[in-house]
């Protein structure tokens, strides 16, 4: 391999200049990034594969490339997660797609590739080219951008909420029984020290209120709040920082204020010292009180890596060890969510495996539970913390659960559903004509004299004739049609097919006949029949 002459070997020497801190500002808002032999750092959340574009930018393209990223790491409204995504991608469409700068072809190339990468690909892509060529730096050529303004991304796999809808017991809401049996298996393994305390709270704190993973290691001590009032909530309460807003700095966002019952608090109580203790261990700070508050609530992880970090890049902090650097990741909160390595293993009721666990489950089972509960939409949007209501109308469209509660009148709707529907016809020639010119005639046993009827769209069917007939919305009923000997015979033939089997009968004794669909639906023909010839005795005798 020819070693590219943009390849940068050292981590400290050409980094991009990080801006400089007021000290008086206790601010998280900038992302830290350094510079490896095959990858791009970004603190926090770990090393980005760059090697495609170190070999295949040029020089004047890879500056103008990492000030762009010099500037989005300055910019509250990119998150760390997302410039480690736009890096990843970017490098991964490079290597397929090798390009000294930005081009139109190249574009043309993005919008190929596009359509079988993961869903968020397109945007990170065109987050970092846009930002690229907005801040007037080399590297990006103009057509390229006038091109890329044009894409739309591509249709996703599945529509949103469809894993919310799909009643999937691996993905979807767990069941009443499984979310009870996971609640009571976390107390278990907590009070028998099978699962540690800080991963059992917060595995608790996920099952109860469905906070997206982020939220949760974004934590602080002082998000546990019991004096005064919060959004407009009193007593103990737990305020979960903003996750997904857009534009905004780290637990800058509106916060989700939830009412927690005391034995969570207790928890959580517990969690906060052990945070604080070790933390103490390991800096040899004796914080006061004011700084504990400070401090994130839990400590799983790598907790030394962290607090290495922040001595290296957050000592222009007022209180250095408030750093969003000092929080846990989200990748390992989703991974502890899921009880990855530790914790008693549940079975499912419905699969007979090991219970899938994770966050968005827990999110989907609680926001059913309320929405089935009936709670309204309103207050269920503000529970999710949600901006608007769009998102929750999947919550309210269960047709599987639906259907479950329709199942035990199922015996009053099917004389309703399997009424007949079509028209009851006087004379011959108010019948209607079939697609070829011509009147069907519909008969028992094919006599012309147990004529039942006609067809109002085909003089021919292979559809049962003439007992399918009864539930067509094409059957036309002549007034005069024996109907009472088709009922006489399914009657029988059920009669027939139900007798204690004999030997030699050849009857499936598994296999029980019954014919009650159809017999309602006769029924029906013969009551309008019957209704109608009062009708026009009625109108006959004036």
């Amino acid at each position: 391999m020819i070693t590219s002459p943009n390849l940068i070997t050292t981590t400290e020497a050409v980094q991009p200049t990080q801006p400089k801190h007021n000290p008086f500002i206790n601010t998280n808002n900038t992302v830290f990034i350094t510079y490896h032999d095959e990858s791009i750092e970004v603190v926090g959340v770990g090393h980005a594969p760059a090697m495609a574009i170190y070999e295949n930018l040029s020089a004047e393209a890879f500056s103008g490339f990492s000030q762009t990223l010099t500037k989005m790491c300055t910019r509250i409204k990119f998150s760390p997660p997302v410039i480690w995504a736009s890096i990843s991608d970017l490098n991964k469409l490079l290597m397929s797609f090798p390009s000294p700068r930005i081009t139109e072809d190249f574009v043309h190339s993005f919008q190929s590739y596009a359509h079988y990468a993961h869903c968020n690909f397109f945007q990170n892509i065109k987050r970092i080219l846009t930002q690229w060529h907005d801040l007037a730096l080399p590297g990006v050529d103009p057509e390229a951008i006038e091109l890329l303004r044009l894409l739309r991304p591509p249709a996703p796999l599945r529509p949103a909420g469809s894993k919310v809808q799909s009643d999937d017991p691996n993905e979807g809401w767990y069941t009443n029984e499984e979310h009870d049996l996971l609640i009571r298996t976390l107390w278990q393994d907590l009070e028998k020290g099978i699962s540690p305390l800080d991963k059992s709270t917060l595995c608790l704190l996920s099952a109860q209120y469905g906070r997206r993973p982020a939220q949760f290691a974004r934590l602080k001590i002082k998000d546990l709040q019991e004096l005064g009032e919060t959004q407009g909530v009193k007593g103990r309460r737990i305020a979960f920082p903003a996750a997904k807003e857009r534009g905004v700095a780290f637990r800058e966002g509106a916060p989700e204020v939830h009412p927690i019952a005391n034995e969570l608090w207790d928890l959580c109580q517990q969690v906060a010292k052990k945070t604080i203790a070790e933390l103490t261990a390991l800096t040899g700070i004796n914080f006061t009180k004011e700084q504990e508050l400070e401090l994130p609530l839990f400590s799983y992880g790598n907790l030394q890596r962290r607090v290495a970090m922040v001595k290296k890049y957050e000592r222009t902090l007022e209180f250095i060890y408030s750093s969003r650097l000092l929080h846990c990741f989200g990748s390992s909160t989703t991974q502890a969510i899921r009880r990855d390595g530790f914790g008693t293993k549940i079975t499912s009721e419905r699969t007979g495996e090991i219970l899938l666990e994770n966050a968005y489950r827990n999110r989907y089972t609680r926001t059913w539970q309320l929405a089935r509960a009936g709670v309204p939409m309103a207050q269920l949007q503000f529970w999710l913390g949600h901006k608007t209501s769009k998102a929750l109308h999947v919550y309210y469209k269960d047709h599987a659960e639906t259907a479950r509660m329709l199942r035990p009148i199922d015996p009053y709707m099917n004389p309703i559903v399997r009424a007949f529907t079509g028209p009851i016809r006087d004379e011959v020639q108010d019948r209607t004509y079939g697609n070829d010119g011509k009147i069907s005639r519909i008969s028992l046993n094919g006599r012309e004299s147990t004529n039942l009827g006609g067809c109002g769209e085909r003089t021919f069917c292979a559809a049962g004739i003439p007992v399918a007939c009864y539930h067509c919305p094409h059957f036309e009923p002549w007034l005069d049609g024996p109907h009472h000997q088709v009922l006489d015979m399914l009657i029988e033939k059920e009669k027939r097919h139900n007798l204690i089997p004999t030997v030699g009968s050849g009857r499936n004794v598994l296999v029980t006949v019954d014919y009650e669909r159809e017999k309602e639906a006769v029924i029906e023909v013969i009551r309008r029949c019957e209704m109608r010839k009062l009708m026009l005795e009625d109108q006959k005798n004036g």
